[in-house]
């Protein structure tokens, strides 16, 4: 394949600290990487089953990639998954009602170590759990149970954050209904205080959603929002725009990185209206939204200090099989790799990384495998 040249635009926003920002240009990087299926590994459940139809909000992996965790929704449990023998090791029983309940619209599950789990739900309820399953904590990320900054009539924080290890300090973003993310959120667990942050940019997305509004309810369609809690850092990207949010939250710096791929373009096309005037244009419009372009998620190799990204595109909106590129960055988020990949299926996504393999959690007739494809520098 053939060696790229990429310029990476990156802004540094002080806002956090007041300082005003600036740009900068980064140096060129010149490296191409391969990435090439080494096997497809099956889960042994023994005598259980495994839910393999989940949401990825709804499973989580150890930070040293020996287990991977899978929330059961209709039988409230958790499967803990051993991913060095590949097998179910327990089923972790919850309740759902009473003291230790998790309450029964679970969103998101985190194991922050130690034994512990958070376990959120759609009304905005954070729950935290010991090692016996016990109920430790638990409060609602409204107006009514946080102090500090206050959230707008129509400002939500969104219950898909993460939790440090210590188990103090809960991130994630806030949002209004009618504008979109509008920045993080950070919330001191023990004095129930919130900070916003506002990130500047995050709202551009924006131009790549399409509403509806009708008896007083409104409807909506939206490029993908990524929000990824890492221990120390906090990296937000969406689907249409190629770029990179980045919160040192040790430092309290927030970065915002733009790059120029020789690939594909930097953005979706922008829709041609962003608010219906019908159900049925509603429908129409909201077609367009990713049709010729999607920026995926990155996922972190914390042995290499890397990044990767999948990105699928296609020059026709009438062409069935999509293109997809590999794209490297590197720990201080400066991109180093871009390549094509050849014959690579668009259904899979990234899980996670381990042992200097992504792992695609994919379902082989109803049973739990991972398709493992190994990351080759040429």
């Amino acid at each position: 394949m053939n060696k790229l040249t990429f310029v990476i635009y990156l802004l540094v926003i002080f806002g956090c600290s007041g300082k005003g920002s600036h740009e900068t240009v980064a140096s060129k990087g010149e490296q191409t990487y391969s990435l090439k299926v080494v096997d497809t590994l099956m889960v042994d459940p023994g005598e259980e089953i495994i839910l393999v139809e989940n949401q990825s909000s709804r499973i989580d992996v150890s930070d040293n990639r020996r287990y991977y965790f899978n929330f059961n929704w209709k039988l409230n449990h958790i499967d803990m998954i051993d991913l060095d023998k590949m097998v179910l090791e327990q089923q972790v029983k919850l309740e759902r009602d009473g003291p230790n309940g998790t309450g029964s619209q679970v969103s998101r599950i985190d194991y922050y170590g130690e034994g512990n789990f958070m376990i959120n739900d759609f009304n905005s309820n954070i729950r935290l759990f010991d090692q016996e399953r016990q109920q430790i904590d638990q409060f609602r990320l409204d107006q009514e149970t946080l102090k500090g900054d206050t959230l707008g009539a129509y400002e939500r924080i969104n219950t898909s954050g993460g939790i440090d290890a210590k188990g103090r300090t809960y991130f994630s973003y806030y949002s209004d209904f009618s504008k979109g993310p509008e920045g993080i959120a950070k919330v001191d667990i023990p004095s129930r205080t919130l900070t916003k942050i506002p990130v500047k940019g995050i709202e551009a997305i924006n131009a790549y959603q399409v509403t509806y509004e009708v008896n007083g309810g409104i409807s909506k369609r939206s490029a993908s929002f990524h929000f990824q809690y890492l221990p120390g850092k906090i990296l937000i990207s969406n689907s249409a725009i190629n770029e990179l949010f980045f919160y040192d939250t040790r430092k309290d710096s927030l970065y915002h990185y733009q790059y120029e791929s020789t690939i594909t373009p930097n953005r979706q096309q922008p829709l041609r209206k962003t608010n219906a005037g019908s159900r049925e244009e509603f429908n129409e419009i909201g077609k367009d939204i990713g049709r010729k372009l999607n920026f995926g998620q990155p996922v972190y190799d914390p042995a290499q200090g890397l990044y990767y990204r999948l990105t699928v595109f296609r020059e026709d909106v009438n062409q069935s099989n999509w293109n997809t590129v590999l794209t490297v960055f590197d720990d201080h988020l400066e991109m180093i790799a871009e390549n094509e990949l050849e014959d690579f299926p668009m259904a899979w996504r990234p899980s996670f990384v381990k042992d200097n393999m992504i792992y695609f959690a994919v379902n082989i007739e109803d049973e739990l495998a991972f398709i493992r494809a190994k990351m080759v520098a040429e």
